[in-house]
């Protein structure tokens, strides 16, 4: 560096170049590297990181461009130099104005990567140790510091229970419930204090973070008290508890009467949603449900509206078919009518956006029914997918071979599906069907009777009928 220079002579004034703002993070990024293995230059920097008497413009540029030097040079590798360099200060210099920055660096130190550049566990206890005699006067910013500290570190985790043992019953409740709800660590030692607060939504959302840790470590009785949080007055506490129940349910023998409750009970779409999908997971992972289980699934949920849930309902059943208890796939005939009314009544409720939402499950549901070859369900197969077509647009949204697919399986057992379609469904009362719609049945026409099919002419004379589809049969027919 040369005192010629916008850059000056030294690291330090670089730092400090008179720049535009993008330019200054650059410069900070290269000086912070080089200080990584500088100790001088380190320490230059550091010094003038909590410094004081700066003016409010010049301080404020100042204080972030030392900022940025320190944190790119924790990043090369020097967190632990940078975390001895704290340790050697007072902590009660630290002023009011700079406990924020503060909190900022050690959550840095704290996320440092692995390897060489990670904080090493003894730094981390010591570091916690060092913020704990003033934690009284700056509790929420030192708290959250010492709990970026508290991962991973069972010692340090330690440490912040006893801390908020004797901390927080002394603090107002303004002060209480921000520290508890930003604590990504909730230590054991809180549940009882916990409790006492449980009328708060903080300390139910802590509670469930201690339920969790311990039902990962294989306690299976808390299992029961996640699932009733799903159920709380809190929609972000209920919601909260839905995940985790989503995340570990396959670690438990849950029942199907236990989910159900839920979903049920919660009037939160995302709930209800993540415990259907979690019972999914859990069958899929062994859970054994019987068929009369799965009919009172159906029977309790028979009045949701909400398409999110409705689309894990026929999750549901595809699951239900591919592990059902006799080893092989299989419907029951319960079962299968639940889903023929389901999707019935999704029909007739002539809901475009619930019906844009859910269309697609159904038809991939009615498929894998279909694929069973039940000759008992063939007619209400074949009246349901053709409500189903008669209703909905599948233009972009669903596989227009999945439908044809679907047509050319019913054709195989209803002889005069596809005509019945063609002469009685394209053209209703309400109108023509949607192209894609017709395109689909053609095809199935196509695959089922060739390309030839009288079927086809007909469709070819109808006047009422879009190009599009003509135009296609005329493809298929190579003119």
């Amino acid at each position: 560096l040369s005192a010629d220079t916008l850059f000056g002579k030294s690291w330090f004034e670089a730092l400090h170049a008179p720049l535009d703002q993008g330019w200054r993070s650059i410069i900070a990024a290269v000086v912070g590297r080089k200080a990584a293995s500088d100790p001088d230059l380190m320490g230059i920097v550091f010094s003038h990181l909590f410094g004081e008497n700066l003016s409010p413009e010049r301080g404020r540029d100042f204080v972030r461009s030392n900022y940025l030097a320190i944190e790119e040079a924790i990043h090369s590798g020097a967190a632990n130099s940078v975390a001895l360099l704290l340790l050697e200060m007072p902590i009660e210099t630290i002023i009011s104005s700079q406990v924020n920055l503060l909190l900022s660096l050690v959550r840095t130190l704290a996320e440092s990567g692995s390897g060489s550049c990670c904080l090493n566990p003894e730094l981390r206890l010591a570091l916690a140790e060092w913020m704990i005699p003033q934690v009284n006067q700056y509790p929420v910013e030192l708290i959250r510091a010492i709990d970026a500290l508290a991962c991973g570190s069972p010692q340090v985790q330690q440490r912040l229970g006893q801390v908020l043992e004797g901390l927080l019953p002394n603090l107002k409740l303004e002060q209480v419930n921000p520290i508890i709800k930003k604590l990504n660590t909730i230590p054991e030692q809180l549940e009882s204090y916990l409790h006492q607060m449980i009328q708060y939504k903080e300390s139910r959302l802590a509670l469930l973070k201690i339920y969790r840790h311990q039902a990962e470590k294989g306690s299976f009785s808390v299992f029961c008290n996640i699932l009733n949080f799903c159920l709380d007055e809190s929609r972000e506490v209920a919601l909260a508890a839905s995940w985790v129940v989503l995340d570990l349910v396959g670690n438990f023998n849950s029942s199907v009467s236990e989910l159900l409750r839920v979903c049920v009970g919660s009037p939160v779409v995302g709930v209800r949603q993540n415990v259907l999908q979690a019972l999914i997971s859990a069958i899929n992972s062994g859970l054994v449900v019987t068929e009369a289980e799965m009919e009172m699934v159906f029977a309790q949920l028979a009045d949701e509206l909400a398409p999110e849930v409705l689309q894990r309902l026929y999750d549901l059943v595809n699951c239900c078919i591919w592990h059902h208890p006799s080893g092989h796939h299989s419907i029951s005939l319960g079962l299968a009518e639940a889903t023929f009314k389901l999707t019935d009544k999704l029909v007739k409720q002539k809901s475009k956006a619930i019906l844009d939402m859910t269309a697609r499950a159904a038809f991939v549901t009615l498929n894998q029914i279909t694929n069973l070859e039940d000759v008992r369900l063939i007619p209400q197969l074949s009246q349901c997918t053709r409500s189903l077509l008669r209703a909905t647009d599948i233009g972009d949204k669903i596989d227009r071979l999945l439908v044809t697919g679907i047509l050319n399986k019913l054709a195989k057992f209803d002889a005069e599906l596809l005509a019945q379609i063609v002469r009685e469904d394209f053209v209703t009362n309400e109108g023509v069907l949607p192209a894609a719609n017709l395109c689909a049945v053609a095809i199935a026409i196509v695959h089922d009777q060739g390309k030839n099919a009288p079927l086809l002419d007909e469709i070819l004379l109808d006047e009422r009928l879009t190009e599009d589809v003509k135009s296609r049969i005329l493809r298929e027919r190579g003119i």
